[in-house]
């Protein structure tokens, strides 16, 4: 929405902060600045290329090398510039607190024979044989969309690492796993606690949609309406829901339980109220309670890999 748009490369706008007194830090997106997120080879180039340059221009490199034409930056007043290092500081990872959903896939046919292959909520696939990693995606996705603190996630996955000698060995081998998959941006991380541990959160019995998703949803359906639905880790979210699933969807407001929010769609589907999910309609037809929990419980899970649903 800006009024006009004059891109520069990196220099010349390091260069104009600096002469309002300010200090580029870099990227709100940090694996961004790491040559190794982009792979060995750019990795390797870019370390030959940028031996010895200052931060700024090794940055600059980087952005030639990857062919990056955007970026995100964030400032400090010049008083701050001592304590901006040169690339992130992969040890504070532990500092943080994590985040992240996956679903176990079928393997591609040329995938090695000991890969496990998942998406995450985002549909993005990630192959692996590490049990390191497996065990952190698996536990974060039991807890979803709710953090995880590095202690805590060291505590569950501790089983999972079997080859650990002993406990530094283990937190290790967590930190690694972190390392591998916040460069390749699947987890969300905050260092205090997310929106979803909330006391309100923490307390609800039954499932609860984020605060507004609901309302932004029906108000969506004005073309000229022009927010978006985002869940409470900043992401964008699309849903493209049947009839009878945006019929449930406004009753999810943490009064009642899946159970309950059935019946409401049991009868809704038998009065004729809405069609089922196939367009069809079942006014006056009964023993709707299983195709109605089918829907519901597939919402349900739809909402919460999304990040809407407490």
């Amino acid at each position: 929405m800006e009024t006009f748009n004059n891109p520069c490369y990196l220099l010349e706008f390091v260069n104009m902060a600096d002469q309002h007194g300010l200090t580029h830090v870099g990227d709100a997106e940090p694996h961004v600045e790491m040559s190794v997120t982009f792979g060995q080879n750019v990795q390797l180039n870019h370390s030959l290329v940028a031996l010895g340059q200052p931060r700024e221009m090794r940055q600059q490199y980087l952005d030639f090398a990857v062919g990056r034409n955007f970026r995100k930056s964030m400032l400090v007043h010049q008083a701050r510039a001592g304590e901006v290092t040169v690339s992130p500081d992969m040890e504070r990872l532990a500092d943080l607190r994590w985040a992240g959903h996956f679903t176990e896939v079928e393997s591609p046919a040329e995938a090695p024979k000991d890969s496990v292959a998942l998406r995450n909520h985002k549909n993005r696939l990630v192959q692996t044989s590490d049990t390191a990693v497996l065990a952190v995606m698996r536990t974060l996705t039991a807890v979803w969309p709710a953090s995880m603190d590095f202690q805590t996630l060291l505590v569950q996955t501790r089983p999972e690492l079997e080859d650990a000698e002993d406990d530094e060995a283990a937190r290790k081998k967590l930190l690694e796993a972190l390392q591998t998959l916040f460069r390749l941006n699947f987890l969300r991380f905050t260092l205090d606690l997310s929106a979803y541990e909330t006391q309100e959160a923490i307390e609800q019995d039954a499932p609860a949609l984020i605060p507004g998703f609901s309302h932004i949803y029906q108000q969506r359906k004005n073309p000229e309406f022009g927010v978006g639905t985002f869940n409470l880790w900043h992401e964008a979210v699309n849903l493209q829901l049947k009839e009878a699933e945006a019929f449930v969807l406004h009753s999810i407001d943490g009064n009642r339980n899946r159970k309950q929010l059935a019946t409401l769609l049991r009868d809704a589907l038998h009065r004729g109220d809405v069609p089922y999910v196939d367009g069809k309609f079942l006014k006056g037809q009964r023993n709707l309670d299983s195709l109605a929990d089918k829907v519901v419980g597939k919402l349900l899970g739809l909402l919460k890999q999304q990040g809407v649903l407490f």
